[in-house]
């Protein structure tokens, strides 16, 4: 890996088996160079083949008809005096530039301000860390300077300049001025990508209480309670998302490996350091989409409380797109009723998930596609996700609630928020 970055290769990994391919032990080489990595069951699937062919396309919107991707790149940071840069996380290897604004502790590729990067795409990110060490900066705002710098398809070599300037949180606000420029969304993909960086070297229970720690920390500090009273606790709108990413975190596959193999483990952290927040949000908090006859597709919570036999749900995790039928829904379509014009309200709601399912072709890699009926085995895809509200430690079989029941013994995110509660107020 250090003599591909030392000439500017880019290793590009495409893998097709149902066993071990080796993709963890050779991390390095893709993460360090910026390549893609694509792991299918088989080469014919269309994850594979829809993936490969994705590579070589070009921009269509770019009147010389670039492809998608740079080469050889660079990244300087420039930054105030009272910033100083702790690393940065994603395809990148450290240059070991030292500089005055590059801090002792270090945070991923760490302990210099420039990264070597061979390859970019239109996906690619990083994810860089910062700390103030002049709490009591005179400054109005801090300035934070990229400077990128690559070849792009036709040989031209480009520079880019991206300045960013924050303002200081106001003192006299106190931590008010803090939460109005919380960012929940980046926060718990930073964070995300924090958890994946330390799940290379220590166990998935010290992680997970590290997470726990800091969850506590954050809600100790910015809600609201009485001291010893879980019932006086309350999150202002500006975090009130950010418990529920965390939630939805400890239970993905990001750091939950049982059931993935270390190849597959390796694959989705890999493809979370390199995406987008959105992407990546979907990656922690899988979006569900509900579709019901006459009303509009909602989204909808990723609970066991919108799991109804009279709808279709989208379920998107990002590396797959599940389209679940409830068993009422099921029944209709499987008699043939959609293809009466009586029932063309019956023929929108299955037809509603193609637009999604279409839109969704187009992110890297090509998502696997799962049609799944209600008690079919398929619906594991589904159950395995959301947030079991309803298990068969809470509710009787055959209850008339309509609700669906989880086998887990996984606790829900109601319980996970009463813990959260008591420690808050306890600390």
């Amino acid at each position: 890996a250090t003599r591909a970055v030392r000439n500017g290769h880019v290793i590009d990994i495409f893998a097709a088996s149902l066993d071990q391919v080796g993709l963890l032990e050779m991390q390095s080489l893709f993460n360090k160079t910026g390549g893609l990595v694509v792991m299918a069951d088989a080469f014919d699937s269309p994850m594979f083949t829809e993936s490969f062919q994705q590579l070589f396309e070009r921009a269509p919107e770019n009147e010389q008809r670039l492809k998608r991707m740079a080469f050889n790149a660079g990244l300087q940071v420039h930054t105030s005096k009272e910033i100083k840069i702790n690393g940065c996380i994603g395809q990148c290897d450290s240059l070991n530039k030292k500089a005055l604004n590059v801090s002792e502790n270090m945070v991923g590729a760490g302990g210099t301000c420039a990264w070597r990067i061979c390859g970019l795409d239109i996906d690619s990110t990083l994810a860089f860390y910062f700390e103030i060490i002049n709490q009591q900066a005179t400054a109005p705002a801090g300035f934070i300077q990229f400077q990128t710098h690559y070849v792009n398809s036709i040989g031209q070599e480009v520079l880019r300049v991206t300045t960013c300037a924050r303002k200081y949180a106001d003192p006299n606000l106190g931590l008010q001025g803090l939460a109005n420029g919380f960012d929940q969304e980046a926060s718990a993909v930073l964070m995300a990508r924090l958890a994946a960086l330390r799940a290379k070297s220590q166990s998935r229970g010290d992680v997970m209480r590290w997470l726990d720690r800091a969850l506590v920390r954050l809600s100790n500090k910015f809600a609201t309670y009485i001291k010893g009273d879980p019932h006086s606790w309350n999150m202002s709108q500006l975090f009130i998302l950010y418990p529920r990413f965390m939630f939805h975190l400890r239970r993905s596959p990001i750091l939950e490996i049982f059931n993935c193999s270390p190849d597959e483990t390796c694959f989705i952290r890999h493809t979370l350091c390199k995406q987008n927040t959105p992407n990546a949000i979907t990656m922690i908090q899988p979006t569900l989409i509900s579709y019901q006859m006459g009303k509009e597709p909602d989204h909808v919570l990723l609970s066991s409380k919108s799991i109804l036999p009279n709808c279709v749900l989208v379920l998107d995790t990002f590396f797959q797109v599940v389209v679940w039928t409830g068993k009422h829904i099921a029944e209709w379509r499987n008699n043939g009723y959609q293809n009466k014009p009586e029932y063309a309200h019956l023929k929108s709601v299955l037809e509603g998930p193609s637009e999604y399912i279409e839109n969704s072709k187009l992110r890297f890699p090509y998502p696997r596609l799962v049609e799944a009926d209600e008690g079919t085995s398929q619906a594991r895809f589904l159950t395995a996700v959301v947030d079991p509200h309803n298990t068969h430690n809470s509710n009787e079989y055959g209850s008339v609630s309509g609700e669906a029941v989880i086998m887990t013994d996984d606790v829900n995110l109601d319980v996970f928020m009463d813990h959260l509660k008591k420690l808050s107020v306890q600390s």
